[in-house]
C-alpha cells in the first residue's frame, strides 16, 4: 500500500511509486507472479473512496476507477504495459505478450512475474492548497478464471493507497 510516513512530504506530480531522496531512486511497484499450472485469465478492478471536502455532497464510496472517474481528476493511475481496460466489466485485464488474455500454464516450479503499474501520481493541475484535509483511499480486487465457461473468482484484495492531504 502507498502510505506516507510521518514527516514525509508529497508533492503534486510526484510519482508515488518512486521513493524520493534515494540515489538511485527506489521503485516500489507491485509485482504479480503467475505460478498456475492451468491456463489462466487475470483481471483487476480498482475501487476508491473520496469525499470532496470543498463540496461535501460529493461523496464517492467504493466507486470503480477508470481514466474518466472522479478520482482520476486528482490521482493518475497508469497501468504497466500489457494491461487493457474493458469498459464492459470495468476491469483492467492482463494481456499476455500483448496478444492474448490467457496466461499460459507453467510447469512447476516455473513462474512468470510482471508489473502492475507504470506510475501513480498526484495531478498537479487539479490539486492545490484548497484540498488540504482531503482523503483518498483505493484498493485492488484481483480476479482470475481458468476456463472460458467458468465465472471469475476473487483471488484477493490489496490496499493500493491511503492518502490524507495535510495543511
Amino acid at each position: 500500500m502507498l502510505k506516507l510516513q510521518p514527516g514525509e512530504m508529497l508533492l503534486p506530480g510526484q510519482d508515488l511509486l518512486i521513493t524520493p531522496g534515494e540515489n538511485p531512486p527506489v521503485r516500489k511497484n507491485m509485482l504479480i507472479t503467475n505460478k498456475s499450472l492451468i491456463n489462466t485469465e487475470l483481471r483487476v478492478q480498482i475501487r476508491y473512496s473520496y469525499t470532496d471536502h470543498l463540496n461535501p455532497t460529493e461523496i464517492y464510496d467504493n466507486e470503480i476507477y477508470n481514466d474518466s472517474s472522479a478520482l482520476a481528476k486528482y490521482i493518475s493511475i497508469v497501468f504497466a504495459p500489457n494491461w487493457s481496460y474493458d469498459s464492459a466489466d470495468k476491469c483492467y485485464h492482463y494481456i499476455y505478450q500483448g496478444t492474448t488474455s490467457v496466461l499460459p500454464s507453467l510447469v512447476s516450479p516455473d513462474s512468470f512475474t510482471f508489473e502492475a503499474f507504470e506510475s501513480i501520481t498526484l495531478r498537479s493541475d487539479t490539486l492545490d492548497e484548497r484540498y488540504s484535509g482531503a482523503s483518498f483511499t483505493a484498493k485492488l480486487i484481483f480476479q482470475a478464471k481458468q476456463s472460458s465457461f467458468v465465472t471469475w473468482e476473487t483471488l484477493g484484495t490489496a490496499d493500493l493507497l491511503s492518502l490524507s492531504l495535510q495543511p
